[in-house]
């Protein structure tokens, strides 16, 4: 399977993106997760076999829910809970290598892996930390009123994360919901959900719904 670049050049034409060179680095980054996975186990073998298309495109289809709110404040960050492998935080920051994000990982392997393409690719406003959340605000200082954008697409127990969320969740930040039936924890009263359904959903290139949620 191939990436259809001119296809995503057409979805995401308001970005500067070069993609020639994200076409490069999307492919390194694939030839890490093959090498490594034997030994951490970051993807399915399933997906790598099909160089995991589907996880990119995913990862691509949030562009416009992220770039839009990062780009035009100042002193924004996006909040990436179970980063895992990378998914969907590398192949977007492969589009805008200045994005400052933190990106949250519990297993120390998987950290390794991330930090190593955080060097490679020189992403230098990415902070990667070992720990679960909440759990790690007690030691690492994260301003929400700084918080952007929160996505939590690995995560093992969502149910438990956004039972945080709806107690934590600054009116300034959006959580990008992509877990089934999670939004439904959210009290309509306090917040307000975006369903998304967009050209992403149209090329089938978004894995699930996507709900955009924030405080009222």
């Amino acid at each position: 399977m191939s990436f259809n670049i001119p296809l995503y050049s057409s979805l995401l034409k308001k970005y500067s993106i070069h993609w020639i060179q994200w076409e490069r680095d999307i492919q390194q980054y694939i030839s890490l997760l093959k090498e490594w996975n034997p030994i951490i186990s970051l993807v399915s073998p399933n997906d790598l076999e099909k160089n995991c298309i589907s996880h990119i495109e995913d990862s691509l289809s949030l562009i416009p829910y992220i770039l839009d709110d990062i780009k035009n404040t100042a002193h924004k960050i996006w909040l990436d809970i179970g980063t895992g492998g990378g998914f969907p935080a590398i192949p977007i920051l492969l589009t805008q290598k200045d994005i400052s994000a933190i990106l949250i990982e519990r297993k120390m392997k998987k950290v390794g892996f991330l930090q190593m393409l955080v060097s490679k690719f020189k992403l230098g406003n990415i902070k990667v930390v070992c720990d679960t959340f909440p759990q790690c605000l007690q030691r690492i200082d994260i301003n929400k009123e700084n918080l952007s954008v929160i996505t939590s697409r690995g995560i093992e127990k969502p149910e438990t994360l956004s039972s945080f969320l709806a107690q934590w969740l600054s009116k300034k930040t959006k959580y990008l919901c992509q877990s089934p039936y999670i939004d439904k924890l959210f009290n309509d009263d306090s917040f307000e959900k975006i369903y998304i359904n967009d050209e992403f959903d149209l090329h089938k290139m978004r894995r699930g719904k996507l709900v955009i949620i924030k405080r009222s």
